[in-house]
């Protein structure tokens, strides 16, 4: 129970470290990269004084005269810097989505005789989860709480059920809402128990 409960608070976590990681990774690349091209022109520039040929004036005459052959296009070309980062933060994010939902998977399909209580924790933090998992994974989370109307012994479950539905059908769409869980709050207004049907009114 223990574990459903805080389902949500170690997904959050794991994102928030996942973003953080990453974007330090992403300041690093760019700063090291910065920090060597300057050190690289600093040497350039200590290079071009020591192995200086002509005077002073023979150079400038002759940068005066390559300049007007030098186009804008080719000046540009030389500050432009290319940083080639690897990136593998939507591969980790699915990664991270992957292993939650497992857990979920975990919980909801529990058959047991106490899953009753994991299966309501997990329903109160719902909203959180649907906020984690985004569009893809609440649809296939969908018909797996669905499933708990058809546990006609725990009328509890049924009610909780009903009770957070809202949260996942605001990430699934109206289009999903109206297919899938409007017929089953229908079912749920006949439900045996009056706290049952109660909660699908609401």
């Amino acid at each position: 129970v223990a574990f459903a409960k805080n389902i949500a608070i170690l997904a959050e976590t794991a994102l928030r470290f996942l973003d953080i990681g990453h974007s330090v990774s992403l300041y690093e690349a760019v700063a090291g990269r910065q920090s060597l091209d300057s050190n690289g022109t600093k040497e350039e520039k200590i290079r071009t004084a020591k192995g200086a040929i002509f005077s002073e004036e023979a150079a400038s005459l002759l940068n005066k005269q390559s300049g007007s052959f030098e186009t804008n296009a080719a000046r540009d070309a030389k500050n432009i810097t290319t940083v080639t980062i690897r990136n593998t933060y939507d591969s980790d994010l699915a990664v991270l989505h992957e292993v939650v939902f497992r857990w979920m998977i975990h919980i909801t399909t529990d058959t047991s005789d106490h899953s009753s209580q994991s299966k309501q924790a997990l329903l109160s933090d719902l909203p959180r989860l649907c906020n984690f998992f985004r569009a893809e994974y609440s649809f296939q989370l969908l018909p797996i709480i669905l499933a708990f109307l058809n546990d006609r012994k725990d009328w509890q479950l049924r009610a909780a059920l009903c009770r957070h539905l809202p949260s996942v059908c605001i990430s699934v769409g109206r289009a999903a809402t109206e297919q899938f869980v409007i017929p089953c709050i229908e079912t749920a207004l006949n439900d045996e128990n009056e706290k049952v049907i109660i909660e699908a009114l609401n």
